[in-house]
């Protein structure tokens, strides 16, 4: 057996005290076994024996995976069925003027965990950690379901859900770097996107199909079950131990650090969605949460540097390849994000139904999971990924500039082809960038990085979308106003271009075409900007099986 086998059975086989009985006898034989092959006991009997055990470690590998990417792939349901139902959510809550935070309180949940969720994982387990997440995402999905007429209801359990999905997602990542060895990590990052991609080429479409099907609620219902279900198998399988948790350093929790980070995220991504609906950029409510930034910006940097165990190593972040990885992927997932609201938004004002727009992201959700499937393979037989990550940043730009021709005019197979491209570009360096960081990044470090790594990408999603937002309404307004008609600022899909009639919607139309080109001018000079620092990562090689002997 290769070395990077034994890695991730031996690991399974050091379970937590909490394991049933059978478990545990179990795990005993097996491991008595694989000490009797170490010791070169290689008779029949031994052999058969660690074969057998083989093939059990490997199907409870099989089920552990399988269940946590369930997680994530729900998780990744409520991400973009949201775009097709956040519409009737605000009219049957009447949150005409909360529109933008039916949409953001996921994202501000969402970065918050996965910003801190690594640094608990190493404090007290990965078991325990998901147990609490699953937990929050189950009941959030069930306030989201049972928020009949009440808003607030809806906004907690919303953020419940990010807060919940999102440490979901960043521990399952964490836990796969545990268990599985370097040079196979590529392939299991492609499939784990693959699905990931799957999930979302049908959430728009789901979120739509159910709601005019029996309602947008059953949408949230129908899923908790299966959350709870998933939740339980696993708390069963997830008994991997993390010898770290044991250790005095990592038991210490950065509190002062959390804290921080965590006002610094909420009070961000507030000013910045206050300022992008309500266009009130001097307005107290904008300025004062941007202000307070900045204060406890400083208080993280400074606990991040002192704390024996920070809940963001800064120091690890500031190494050349990991901190031009995160630089890439802020902008890369920011723009590919925008992308995906804002070209259905595009397919709207020509008159599709939001059902009929969600299918056109379809070719990008295919294809960003069937590439993030092929990079792994790729990365796994080339043991490189440097210049692999370049192409596809170019490739994903490429996409990003095909967009920027879109008009009213333009034929009906552009937005499938353009967004097919954006999707195969984006899916290969999710696999891509993980090994950047998997390669520069020393064990002891890698669940608070990888966890960071997601927080980073949740920010590039705010961020871009404000950017999107702001340039878009800037334009959007002007041209309106030089027509005589006014949009709603908190909605700014609310002017119903299928209502009006002769030159006026003709109009209308064009102003939304001028607006929207012009963000998707910015999503080309962010996709140009994401590839300049993918530039100077370090070309490491990963290390096969026979190296890591």
């Amino acid at each position: 057996m290769d070395a990077g086998g034994q890695t991730w059975e031996m690991a399974l086989d050091h379970q937590d005290n909490g394991s049933s009985g059978q478990m545990d006898g179990e795990k005993h034989a097996l491991a008595d076994t694989a000490r009797g092959v170490e010791r070169g006991e290689h008779g029949v009997n031994s052999q058969a024996a660690f074969s057998e055990s083989n093939t059990i470690k490997t199907r409870r590998l099989v089920v552990l995976l399988g269940s946590l990417w369930l997680g994530t792939l729900l998780m990744a349901l409520d991400e973009t069925m949201i775009a097709t139902i956040a519409t009737p959510i605000a009219n049957s809550l009447s949150a005409a003027s909360s529109f933008s935070w039916i949409t953001t309180a996921y994202v501000i949940g969402s970065t918050v965990s996965q910003a801190i969720s690594g640094h608990l994982a190493n404090a007290y387990g990965r078991r325990k950690a998901l147990a609490v997440n699953y937990f929050l995402f189950s009941l959030g999905t069930l306030f989201c379901g049972l928020a009949t007429r009440n808003l607030p209801l809806f906004l907690v359990g919303r953020a419940l859900q990010g807060t919940g999905g999102g440490a979901i997602a960043s521990i399952t990542s964490v836990v796969e770097t545990d268990l599985i060895p370097a040079h196979q990590r590529a392939l299991i990052e492609g499939l784990g996107s693959m699905l990931y991609g799957m999930c979302m080429a049908i959430g728009g479409v789901y979120g739509a199909a159910i709601d005019a099907a029996i309602g947008w609620r059953w949408a949230f219902l129908i899923q908790v079950p299966i959350i709870a279900l998933d939740g339980g198998v696993v708390f069963r399988y997830v008994t991997i131990s993390d010898q770290r948790a044991n250790t005095s350093a990592h038991r210490l929790l950065d509190v002062v650090g959390m804290v921080t980070l965590m006002a610094t995220i909420v009070l961000l991504q507030f000013g910045l969605n206050h300022g992008s609906t309500t266009f009130a950029w001097a307005a107290a409510g904008t300025i004062a949460p941007l202000c307070l930034v900045v204060p406890c910006f400083f208080l993280f940097l400074y606990s991040a540097y002192h704390a024996e165990s920070p809940v963001v190593p800064i120091r690890v972040l500031m190494q050349r390849s990991v901190g031009l990885i995160q630089i890439t992927a802020f902008f890369n997932t920011g723009c590919f994000v925008s992308s995906m609201f804002y070209v259905p938004l595009y397919l709207q004002v020509l008159g599709l139904s939001a059902f009929e727009a969600s299918l056109r992201l379809i070719p990008l959700a295919v294809a960003f999971g069937v590439c993030s499937g092929a990079v792994g393979y790729l990365v796994v037989r080339l043991r490189r990924y440097y210049h692999l990550n370049i192409f596809l940043l170019c490739i994903a730009t490429l996409g990003y500039g095909l967009l920027c021709s879109l008009g009213r005019g333009s034929s009906d197979w552009k937005p499938f082809v353009f967004l097919g491209i954006i999707g195969i570009g984006v899916g290969g360096t999710y696999v891509t960038n993980l090994m950047g960081v998997l390669m520069s990044v020393s064990e002891e470090h890698l669940a608070t990085v990888q966890s960071a790594s997601w927080a980073v990408r949740s920010v590039g999603v705010v961020v871009g979308l404000t950017v999107s937002s702001v340039i878009l309404q800037t334009t959007l307004h002007t041209k309106l106003e030089a027509i005589g008609i006014k949009a709603q600022q908190d909605n700014i899909t609310g002017l119903d271009t299928v209502a009006l009639h002769g030159d006026q919607k003709q109009l209308v139309i064009q102003a939304y075409m001028d607006a929207l080109r012009y963000v998707f001018y910015s999503l080309l000079a962010q996709g140009v900007v994401s590839i300049l620092p993918s530039l100077f990562i370090e070309n490491r090689e990963i290390p096969n099986n026979e190296d890591s002997s």
